[in-house]
């Protein structure tokens, strides 16, 4: 921490164009990592433990590689040339390619989206893993398109002239562990601790496979094939008990809940079938071509459909976290007008048309009722301008509408991250029809709704303040203090400024000698209302053993129930760094 005599002198150095959110010290939030620190631990521990069993395996067995054997060389020649294995590495190439770029785009806005929403974690995990299994699948595939020269095989010593792809096993021993880190870790959201057990034994009774086809005893063949399957029965129970421990903890509205459990128990069910091929090879009833061939189409098919389903579950995550956010953006509005209510009589949305009028909607919305039953006149459709008194008064709107116009796109362009959004003004005027006779004396204050890039092309949203004023004060005799009168913006003098509070104060009361309309409120402090608060909701504290799926509100909105203040809630980003 500074001294507070340090504090106070760079507080005076600061340049007077930022905020109150610029002028407290930053505590900058961590860059959110692309791999948790728990998991790169994990995996170096399961590297370790699968490259010790592999070396165990290597020296154990007493098989020649294939290119030794004149006759495993003959087989591998003999596959027919049908291009299977070039399809499936180019179509595997392409995924892979689409990952990376999902991958890239997911990590460079991720920033930008946690600023917005804190609660919404980094999804960067699945597509990593996703591009790993693709590189390394894609590979293979290329590998077994080649020549026999480029294809890591062995002979079996049981079996003459039979080849044991080796390349195959090695593939398992990666890709097979990231599908369980996406259907447990990412899917279910297990602990690490619960996925070490089934991720090892898995590694290990697959390296145990390999080993029972180039060992050269049968007895220790079927020996080793016995405990694979007792080994793949005991990881299936423990994925199992994910299955069960996720429906237990996991909300209803999770996005893509009824998806997520069958990445875990299909994936169980896929290695019953490769146990079922492997057998078949084993008793010699399928040949080395089928087992390669179902091997291939069993590998690519598991890979794809795990694709497809996160697919699925990351657009219902990000369809059910966009109306959760929207939904709680309404709901703050409601407080938000609810205080502006204590301040305005009338609160209304309104557009700006081509011709540059504040029109109102066509349809009752907001306090347009009572608008109406005030002046006495049909208010629906109809432009803010028509409901003044005179022509005067039209004049002087048209004046203010294009200064509150020309100050909101001055400020849009130069609107950095700490900056406000501008002070809306007030102009003081007089409403109503002939029956009124000089009118209603009344303060329309005019907010410019900031407009995303997304819809630029939409008509601009403004928000309408009214407040009625009595003239009986003034008939009376009593004093009245004059209001200031609203100044006319220049964008290259004012926009974006901030003046300490006593300056603002002399400012104002020097326009309060030259003008009769002005300033009476603004909403430049609607960001310290709590809607940034409420956005932000609460952030626990991150756990050794991070879980990938988050609660998710079961709240739905519905985008057109939001009320003409809700995009405001884009300008507020400033308010989370107090």
């Amino acid at each position: 921490a500074l001294p507070i005599s340090e504090y106070i002198k760079q507080e005076k150095q600061r340049p007077c164009g930022r905020t109150m959110a610029s002028m407290l010290p930053k505590v900058e939030a961590a860059a959110p990592a692309l791999v948790p620190a728990a998991l790169v631990r994990y995996v170096a521990a399961w590297s370790v433990a699968t490259v010790a069993a592999w070396l165990v395996g290597w020296l154990s067995s007493t098989a020649e590689p294939c290119y030794a054997s004149n006759a495993c060389v003959e087989a591998l020649d003999s596959y027919p040339k049908s291009h299977y294995h070039a399809w499936s590495a180019a179509g595997l190439t392409a995924m892979f390619l689409h990952e990376v770029v999902s991958l890239l785009a997911t990590a460079a806005g991720v920033r930008q989206s946690q600023a917005l929403v804190p609660q919404l974690r980094s999804k960067c995990l699945p597509s990593l893993l996703l591009c790993i299994m693709f590189a390394v699948l894609a590979t293979k595939e290329s590998m077994l398109s080649r020549s026999s020269e480029w294809i890591l095989a062995h002979a079996a010593p049981l079996e003459t002239g039979r080849p044991v792809f080796t390349v195959q096993y090695i593939e398992w021993c990666i890709n097979v562990p990231i599908l369980m880190l996406l259907s447990g870790f990412c899917a279910l959201g297990r602990p690490l601790s619960e996925m070490t057990g089934p991720i090892v034994v898995t590694n290990v009774y697959v390296i145990m496979c390999w080993l029972a086809m180039v060992v050269g005893s049968a007895s220790a063949k079927w020996l080793l094939i016995f405990a694979s399957l007792s080994m793949y029965a005991w990881a299936s129970r423990d994925m199992l008990r994910w299955v069960a421990a996720f429906d237990r903890v996991a909300p209803a509205d999770l996005p893509g809940r009824a998806l997520r459990p069958f990445l875990s128990s299909g994936l169980i069910a896929y290695f019953f079938v490769y146990g079922i091929v492997y057998i078949g090879s084993a008793l010699g009833v399928f040949s080395a071509h089928t087992e390669r061939k179902s091997f291939m189409l069993l590998t690519v098919s598991a890979k794809v459909m795990y694709s497809i389903a996160f697919v699925m579950i990351r657009s219902d995550e990000y369809h059910k976290t966009l109306t959760t956010v929207l939904q709680k953006v309404t709901v703050s509005n409601v407080g938000m007008v609810s205080i502006l209510r204590g301040s305005f009589d009338i609160i209304l949305p309104c557009s700006l048309d081509t011709m540059g009028r504040c029109r109102l909607p066509t349809s009752f919305s907001g306090d347009m009722a009572k608008l109406q039953q005030t002046l006495g006149r049909q208010v629906a459709g109809s432009s803010l301008k028509e409901l003044l008194a005179g022509e005067t008064e039209h004049s002087q709107f048209d004046a203010y509408v294009r200064n509150v116009t020309r100050q909101a796109e001055s400020s849009a362009h130069s609107a950095g991250e700490d900056l406000m959004p501008p002070i809306a003004q007030v102009l003081n005027c007089r409403m109503g029809g002939p029956e009124q006779g000089q009118g209603i004396k009344a303060s329309i204050h005019l907010s410019v709704v900031p407009r995303s890039s997304a819809f630029f092309s939409e008509a601009q949203q403004l928000v309408a303040g009214i407040q009625f004023h009595d003239d009986s004060a003034a008939a009376s005799g009593e004093q009245v203090a004059a209001p200031p009168g609203f100044a006319s913006f220049d964008p290259k003098e004012t926009a974006g400024t901030w003046s300490p509070p006593n300056k603002v104060q002399a400012e104002m009361e020097d326009d309060a000698k030259s003008s009769a309309q002005g300033i009476v409120a603004n909403l430049a402090d609607l960001a310290f209302l709590g809607l940034g608060t409420i956005l932000k909701g609460s952030v626990s504290g991150e756990s050794e053993e991070p879980s990938e799926w988050d609660e998710a509100a079961s709240m739905v909105s519905d985008l057109t129930s939001m009320t003409h203040l809700g995009a405001y809630a884009t300008q507020l980003k400033g308010e989370s760094k107090i």
